[in-house]
């Protein structure tokens, strides 16, 4: 197993900042073994929302409000990696 714990970007940072931090992510999280599981622990400093039925392979159904900037980015990294096997 392997256990990553990060701190994203704030939704006040530019978006240099916010690609660099999920360029890092994704680099990272593609760098671990495929026969590992990953635990993604952090502060992302999102809004995921509560449309289940786009991001059905990503959230529940309890989700609150709508999705910020931050949580888009969020749920496009998760839905990528979703699919890892």
């Amino acid at each position: 197993m392997t256990v990553l714990t990060v701190y994203a970007s704030t939704l006040t940072s530019d978006q240099d900042s916010k690609d660099h931090f999920y360029d890092t992510l994704c680099a990272t999280v593609r760098s671990v073994s495929r026969h590992d599981k990953i635990t993604l622990l952090g502060d992302f400093n999102a809004r995921v929302g509560s449309n289940h039925h786009v991001w059905k392979e990503v959230i529940g159904r309890y989700g609150l409000g709508n999705a910020n900037s931050n949580g888009f980015r969020l749920l496009n990294l998760c839905s990528e990696f979703d699919q890892r096997s």
